[in-house]
C-alpha cells in the first residue's frame, strides 16, 4: 500500500447568514479567496472584509500551497466534515488554468457521494482522484456560521527536488 499523507484544513465561516467560498490552490492568476492561516477574505467578500478563518495540519496552509505549486500531488480521497448538515449539499468547482485555452470547470456535488444509508448527515467522503498543482484551483463553499474540516488523503507526490537528486546521484555513480 502506498504511503498516505493526510493534510487537514479547518475553515470557519463567521458570516451568520451567507455561504462563503474559499479557494484551495493559487492557479495562474491572483484572486480573492485563496485559503490561508488565520482570518482571510472569502471569494465573495468586499475590500477589507474577512469572513473566513483557516488553519492547516500538519503545518501551515501557506507551506502546503507553496509545496503543491512546486510538487504536484494526487489526492485519492477527501473527507468533508461540518457542524452543519447543509454542507453536504454544496458543489465544489475544480478549475484548471491555462493561458492557451479554456480547460473548463468541473463541478463536484457532495450530495452525489451520500445515500440513504449514510450514518452521519454532516460527513461526506469523496472517493475521487484530484490533482493539486500550480495550475489547479478548487473552490469550496462553506455554509453560514459553520466550521468545515476537510481532510485530504495524498497518495502521490511528484517531488521535483527528489527526482533531480536521484538523477544527480545516478550520474555520480554511473
Amino acid at each position: 500500500m502506498k504511503n498516505i499523507r493526510p493534510y487537514t484544513l479547518t475553515i470557519r465561516n463567521t458570516h451568520a447568514t451567507e455561504t462563503r467560498t474559499f479557494i484551495l490552490g493559487r492557479g495562474l492568476k491572483a484572486e480573492t479567496g485563496i485559503v490561508t492561516d488565520g482570518d482571510f477574505q472569502a471569494k465573495e467578500d468586499g475590500e477589507g472584509i474577512t469572513s473566513l478563518n483557516g488553519a492547516g495540519s500538519p503545518g501551515q496552509i501557506e507551506h502546503f500551497l507553496n509545496f503543491i505549486e512546486r510538487n504536484p500531488v494526487s489526492v485519492r480521497k477527501m473527507k468533508f466534515k461540518s457542524n452543519s448538515s447543509e454542507q453536504t449539499e454544496v458543489i465544489l468547482n475544480l478549475r484548471r488554468d491555462s493561458p492557451f485555452r479554456n480547460l473548463g470547470d468541473e463541478n463536484i456535488a457532495l450530495s452525489q457521494f451520500t445515500d440513504e444509508y449514510t450514518q452521519k448527515d454532516n460527513v461526506v467522503t469523496v472517493r475521487r482522484a484530484v490533482q493539486l498543482d500550480d495550475q489547479t484551483k478548487m473552490e469550496i463553499p462553506v455554509v453560514p456560521g459553520s466550521t468545515l474540516t476537510l481532510t485530504m488523503e495524498i497518495d502521490g507526490i511528484f517531488n521535483v527536488a527528489a527526482v533531480a537528486a536521484r538523477e544527480i546521484q545516478g550520474q555520480k555513480n554511473g
